[in-house]
């Protein structure tokens, strides 16, 4: 938005919240016209995800018993959140453990009618990677997420013209593979 809005009300926090929709359709924030989102099925409740290691990581066949549910429950899209990538971050589709992205998404939709959705983080666990996306601390030295969290890797820095390149270049390359859904973490 660029500025803050003060919007006066009566009511309830139902009385908000319509205000606030109507703050949002004034703007243009809206959906198009017969827009229907897909139900999600996550994967991560049933096969797990221990924050910041992701270990053990999921395998095909249990992530296709997993899609297998998610048809069962009436779910559209499979929702894969962290685990998929290379390393949280990277936003690179790990074939080596997972196959080609196109195969993926090609035996989700003929076998079980299911598109793909995907968990992004902003930041990355790696320090590996062009030193131009890193957050700087006051030293030079990249910022860290070992200090603060359980996670290790580094903060990107979002107004890096290298991290936008190379972030967009890589989420265009998994929507041109036929990922339907992003959703962005970590931000």
């Amino acid at each position: 938005f660029g500025s803050s809005i003060i919007v006066a009300y009566d009511g309830d926090w139902q009385a908000g919240y319509a205000a606030y929709k109507q703050v949002l359709r004034d703007r243009g924030h809206v959906t198009p016209a017969g827009y229907e989102p897909r139900v999600h099925w996550n994967e991560l409740y049933r096969l797990g995800w221990r924050c910041g290691s992701n270990t053990p990581l999921q395998e095909l066949p249990e992530l296709f018993a997993e899609a297998a549910r998610a048809r069962a429950a009436g779910a559209q899209a499979f929702y894969f959140d962290p685990g998929w990538d290379l390393f949280e971050g990277s936003s690179v589709w790990d074939t080596e453990r997972l196959g080609p992205i196109g195969e993926f998404i090609r035996r989700l939709r003929e076998e079980y009618g299911l598109s793909l959705a995907l968990h992004l983080m902003i930041h990355t666990k790696s320090v590996r990677e062009d030193p131009a996306i890193y957050r700087r601390r006051p030293d030079g030295e990249i910022d860290l997420w070992t200090d603060r969290t359980p996670y290790s890797g580094g903060y990107v820095c979002p107004a890096s013209p290298v991290w936008q390149r190379q972030k967009t270049e890589r989420l265009l390359r998994l929507a041109r593979a036929g990922v339907s859904f992003f959703m962005f973490d970590f931000v």
